[in-house]
């Protein structure tokens, strides 16, 4: 954003107008959140702005911006635009390992900007897309990192980054695949002991091996008009952007919001080519009727799927896919837990135990940093990785809520005075959604969240 103020004084009337002269010949009312012209009465002092909206000049680029009143008296000002880091690559070695156990040696080269000391990022992109950190920003060029999981209906790809910034933060990205097989959830129990020292790079890492599942058996997740199975096994991911369907990770179609039909239930039928996508054809009644929800991965023939009110949480005996104030759980057996029933107890516990103690590392780093001291990258880092450690609310412990709650409250306070976007602060909304599904703990108070929510409404 840019903000430019000139004085005007005159014993006379005049039309004054600011302009600026660049390569891409854009009209500056386009840019500007004033206006650009005004006319002045005599003897009366101005202090005229000019303030641009955020993102409306070009990177590395020149700008003259003038100010003219009338034929003659006028004002000019050069204006260069930073441009970030540019020029280098970006090395791994090996190119290919395994989670937690494999140690990649991280290396950027040959990248130049006139504002040094350039500082660097470490990272991957998740499953879920969002670009995680292992290795804080720093002067270090290199460093060394483990990985989690590639994408295993990419062969194990992963995708890892490195954020290089000037010393105005100026910063450009680039990428490279590598690929880091599994582990085993026992190899995993090894690695990570109890009450081991948890690094908030560890965070980002142990965080996204725990959400890591099996995909490999999910359907076309595209054919369905559904996102990626990221969070259950053999599962497809939310609707996408302009279809509607079963809410949430399922492998039911999804129907475009804008064409589909929807038949009433007294909709005679023969098939069910004669019902909307939505409904089925019921062979005793010969008519259309609404589908119902399903639970993920049927339980895994675990439990039973328990339909329940959105708002008592009482059980109720029918849940449509077109219902909005219902929702399908899994209610598991003895000894068996998580969204679909196919951990054992045993495995569960451990998982909540393992996020409880990544929550903590994050409250840790977070109350290690001085209010003043904190960066934007600082406060993206933790919001990524408060989103990870709450991706699977089944795994949350009641133990682990407060402390929760608690870290998403001061992300929330440090969002509103650090310039972040709105996808940002959204990983901070994903965590307190994930505290409300997860369960009937006693200790969450529903105004505690609506209260963390109110301070960015």
């Amino acid at each position: 954003e840019l903000f430019l103020v000139v004085n005007i004084q005159s014993n006379q009337y005049l039309s004054c107008e600011w302009s600026v002269n660049n390569e891409l010949n854009i009209l500056l009312s386009d840019w500007s959140l004033v206006p650009i012209s005004i006319i002045t009465a005599p003897n009366v002092n101005y202090a005229f702005p000019l303030q641009l909206r955020a993102g409306a000049l070009s990177e590395g680029s020149m700008y003259i911006f003038s100010f003219r009143c009338g034929g003659a008296a006028a004002a000019s000002i050069e204006i260069i635009t930073n441009s970030a880091p540019r020029g280098g690559t970006f090395d791994i070695m090996p190119i290919e390992g395994s989670e937690m156990k494999t140690l990649f040696s991280l290396k950027a080269f040959n990248w130049t900007d006139s504002d040094l000391p350039l500082s660097y990022r470490f990272g991957f992109i998740s499953s879920k897309g969002d670009e995680l950190t292992t290795i804080q920003q720093s002067s270090a060029p290199s460093s060394f990192s483990a990985f989690p999981r590639g994408d295993s209906q990419l062969n194990n790809s992963l995708s890892c980054t490195v954020e290089v910034f000037d010393t105005f933060d100026a910063s450009t990205t680039d990428y490279m695949p590598i690929r880091v097989n599994p582990i085993s959830f026992a190899e995993f129990s090894q690695i990570f002991s109890p009450n081991m020292s948890i690094s908030i790079e560890m965070v980002a890492v142990a965080s996204s091996v725990l959400n890591s599942v099996d995909c490999t058996k999910s359907p076309s997740c595209p054919l369905l008009n559904r996102n990626p199975c990221t969070l259950i096994a053999a599962t497809c991911g939310e609707c996408l952007d302009g279809y509607v369907g079963e809410i949430g990770n399922h492998n039911s179609l999804c129907i475009n919001q804008s064409s589909f039909r929807l038949y009433t239930i007294t909709t005679v039928c023969n098939s069910e080519q004669d019902c909307s996508d939505l409904h089925y054809c019921d062979i005793h009644s010969h008519s259309c009727a609404v589908r119902m929800k399903s639970c993920p991965s049927d339980c895994s023939g675990n439990g039973n799927c328990i339909y329940y009110n959105s708002y008592s949480w009482s059980a109720v005996s029918t849940c449509s896919v077109l219902s909005t104030d219902c929702f399908a759980r899994c209610s598991c057996d003895d000894n068996f837990g998580d969204t679909d029933c196919s951990l054992s107890s045993d495995d569960l516990a451990r998982k909540k135990q393992y996020r409880h103690e990544l929550a903590a590392a994050l409250q840790s780093s977070i109350d290690q940093k001085n209010v003043s001291d904190v960066r934007t990258s600082d406060l993206k880092m933790w919001i990524n990785g408060l989103d990870s450690v709450t991706l699977n609310s089944a795994q949350l412990s009641c133990a682990s809520l407060e402390m929760i709650l608690n870290v998403a409250d001061t992300l929330m306070m440090h969002s509103l005075s650090i310039d972040i976007s709105y996808d940002d602060v959204m990983g901070i909304l994903r965590s307190l959604n994930a505290l409300c599904q997860a369960a009937s703990c006693s200790s969450i108070k529903s105004d505690r969240i609506e209260s963390i929510i109110s301070q960015y409404a």
